[in-house]
């Protein structure tokens, strides 16, 4: 029952994030009316927040930065597909074979660099809604100890869930 769970886990998580790739991308090329707005920009999160960026920068005729940014967004987010594909492939072959404590490892490894990248710095506060995966996690560990083995990792990740709610009013600013 437990590798079904974590085989329905696996396949929910693929599919939310199709989903979102396919609400990022927004097609950008040069000399190409400018994209009218999709209706995602009443959501005030990263991909509201990116078409915006992408749409005032056509709107002000820079196609070039426009293309620049379309294309670092698509290239950021393919390096996550590609290392989330493989991770992918290694938690099936584990699977398949019968090694539950090889996924348990993997997703903990996994994990722990999602919350790593929470852990970058960024230039404007953090989003209240990560609060509450945020917390999921906090819980999760707690039930569940976990050490990458490697220090620096481990601290980051304690940074992370240590870090205090954030305030919606610093967010909407």
């Amino acid at each position: 029952m437990k590798i079904l769970q974590v085989i329905v886990f696996i396949a929910a998580g693929m599919f939310l994030m199709a989903v979102a790739d396919r609400l990022f991308f927004i097609p950008v090329a040069s000399r190409q009316p400018i994209p009218q707005i999709s209706g995602m920009t009443e959501n005030k999160g990263v991909l509201g927040q990116y078409e915006q960026l992408v749409l005032s920068l056509y709107q002000r005729g820079d196609t070039n930065t426009a293309n620049e940014v379309a294309s670092l967004a698509t290239s950021v987010i393919r390096g996550r597909d590609a290392t989330d594909i493989g991770i992918t492939l290694a938690v099936l072959r584990s699977l398949r074979s019968g090694d539950t404590n090889r996924v348990i490892s993997l997703l903990e490894t996994h994990l722990d660099g999602m919350l790593v990248q929470f852990s970058w710095p960024s230039t404007g506060p953090r989003d209240p809604q990560y609060d509450k995966i945020l917390e999921r996690v906090k819980e999760y560990r707690a039930q569940y100890p976990h050490t990458s083995g490697n220090p620096e990792v481990d601290n980051m990740v304690n940074r992370i869930l240590d870090l205090p709610p954030a305030r919606v009013s610093d967010y909407q600013k």
